[in-house]
């Protein structure tokens, strides 16, 4: 029920916040999906109940479904459709890198601790690190 929660609230999200990044600051949004991750994993850290870990699963899949929709769209803004497909193949191998290592090292460190809390820890503060370079990117100046 909590993927089937997550997986449908994903789609509505993509929607929303994609149909959101043509009207808003694109900024705004990702430090709203970020605020949104940083949320889901303290939560989960509390070790909560089902209902709580179903409203959290399903505002973080909103969140993670609006992630790809203002990132790309960011992306767009700022290096321009001349060189939209080089930076999001770029960023996507990087993020695949990065979303492969994050499996191993949350594995990693259930093993050591038999808890997740230190991996979400780590992970909160890598997303606040990453809401802060989100609040300083600046779209070009474009010559109209």
């Amino acid at each position: 029920m909590l993927l089937s929660c997550s997986s449908v609230a994903s789609i509505a999200g993509k929607l929303v916040i994609g149909a959101w990044a043509d009207r808003v600051e694109k900024r705004f949004l990702m430090l709203l999906v970020i605020a949104c991750i940083v949320l889901q994993m303290a939560v989960l850290i509390l070790e909560p109940g089902y209902i709580t870990l179903l409203v959290i699963c399903t505002m973080a899949g909103f969140a993670i479904g609006g992630e790809l929709p203002v990132w790309a769209a960011m992306v767009a803004e700022s290096f321009g459709a001349a060189r939209y497909g080089s930076v999001m193949g770029a960023m996507n191998a990087i993020n695949t890198a990065l979303g492969l290592s994050a499996v191993y090292f949350i594995g990693a460190v259930f093993d050591d601790t038999h808890s997740y809390t230190r991996a979400f820890q780590i992970f909160i503060g890598a997303a606040l690190v990453a809401g802060v370079f989100a609040f300083f990117i600046r779209a070009p100046r474009r010559n109209r």
